[in-house]
């Protein structure tokens, strides 16, 4: 009976919970509700403007390894003669023809050299301008887009901008970005006068380009290459279609890996995992 009058007694208490209590409990409730609901929202319309929004890394190839490289250039600046690759368009205003040219503009498309000889090998274009900007000094602001033409950089270019001294023998200039192999790449250049022509004006100058840029050592095709390198050599002594044979599958495999690595390059390694599985799914 004790028991029974006790469940009683809690059952009734319980049914009969204050009115009040339940209503500033669902009251509460509702507000942390409104209040998560409206940060969520919030949120959501400072990210979707229309115009901006968040990207994996990834998919830009920012995982690959960085690297520093050093390039080391010849910039020919020819400013006389027919075939002149420097044209100034603006000249320098006229009380200062004689002293540091300014307001002088001059636009560029100057070989790029291995060597400092006008009829070294050509790597390169340099497109741009450059500008005096100084009352005092011949300074010059250059902007310039180094665009190679050579090798696995070819069609890649890097995008000088900074001040230039004529007279300092040290000039450094920041390299601000780039496109092609050089993406998000940034560092400096070091100019030096290599030879400089009083009478026509023309100049050559030394460039080295210090870049850091992302590159990717394709570890697993190398190893390939000296396993079936070997393979190669062990077996020359035999048949020689079986060495022909192991040379094909070093080119397929070869050829296959550079595929996917270049696939890997444009999309995330997710994506790629992803639509490898699809691929086993549908075949099987």
């Amino acid at each position: 009976m004790l028991l029974l009058s006790q469940l009683s007694s809690f059952t009734y208490t319980s049914i009969t919970k204050p009115t009040t209590l339940i209503k500033t409990t669902m009251a509460t409730q509702l507000l942390l509700t409104l209040f998560l609901l409206s940060f969520t929202v919030a949120t959501i319309q400072a990210e979707d403007t229309g115009y901006v929004g968040t990207v994996d890394p990834k998919s830009l190839g920012l995982n690959k390894k960085k690297t520093l490289s050093h390039f080391r250039l010849y910039w020919q600046d020819v400013i006389s003669g027919s075939n002149a690759t420097a044209i100034n368009i603006i000249p320098a205003i006229p009380k200062y023809n004689t002293t540091t040219s300014f307001g002088s503009v001059t636009v560029t498309d100057n070989a790029l050299t291995v060597g400092p000889e006008l009829s070294s090998k050509v790597v390169g274009r340099s497109e741009g301008i450059y500008a005096l900007t100084s009352q005092s000094q011949v300074t010059l602001l250059m902007v310039m887009n180094f665009v190679l033409t050579e090798g696995k950089y070819n069609g890649s270019s890097l995008t000088i901008v900074g001040r230039n001294v004529a007279y300092d023998e040290q000039k450094e200039l920041p390299v601000v970005g780039g496109s092609g192999v050089f993406k998000f790449a940034t560092g400096y250049a070091h100019a030096k006068t290599y030879h400089f022509d009083p009478t026509t004006g023309d100049a050559t100058t030394e460039y080295n380009i210090y870049v850091f840029h992302y590159w990717m050592f394709n570890a697993l095709l190398c190893l390939l290459r000296v396993f079936f390198y070997f393979l190669f050599l062990l077996d020359f002594s035999r048949l020689w279609w079986f060495s022909s044979w192991y040379l094909l599958i070093w080119l397929v495999l070869a050829i296959a890996i550079r595929t996917i690595m270049r696939i890997m390059s444009y999309f995330s390694f997710h994506g790629v995992v992803f639509f490898f599985f699809f691929l086993m799914s549908n075949c099987g």
